[in-house]
């Protein structure tokens, strides 16, 4: 039997993503993003609120693709094949995420939602830049 795990990337959620769900088609968030402490990030409470409104699936496991082991990865592998799906996958490491997908076939693209939002570097006076990164497609 053939398993085809398909998932969505996308740098984070917002609780204005999940306004009804003829915008959110997602069954299920995987939260791969981390802190430098190697903890999960956390999500915004009004967030997690909605999520549990329209009966989504949120798991944490933080990630740092940079120190994968085979465990972490078959663990990964283990809840996208659990949830099954169209599954959401947030990272902040997007690129290291495709290759991860692209390895072990699993087909991938920018979530629907995505869009790009403002991130203030360093305070009110400094520059501000997109948020978002935008995923570089395999020719096929």
């Amino acid at each position: 039997m053939t398993t085809h795990l398909g998932v969505s990337v996308a740098r984070d959620l917002d609780v204005s993503d999940i306004a009804s769900l003829t915008g959110f088609s997602y069954d299920a968030v995987l939260d791969l993003r981390f802190e430098n402490s190697g903890t999960a990030r956390p999500m915004c409470e009004r967030t997690l609120v909605q999520m549990r409104r329209y009966f989504v699936d949120y798991t944490q496991m933080p990630t740092n693709f940079d120190a994968m082991d085979e465990k972490r990865s078959e663990a990964i592998l283990a809840k996208l094949g659990i949830l099954g799906g169209d599954v959401l996958v947030l990272t902040d490491q997007i690129n290291d995420l495709v290759h991860f997908c692209d390895a072990h076939y699993i087909f991938h693209r920018a979530a629907k939602h995505s869009r790009p939002r403002l991130a203030v570097i360093g305070g009110m006076d400094k520059a501000v830049r997109p948020a978002v990164d935008t995923l570089e497609r395999k020719a096929s």
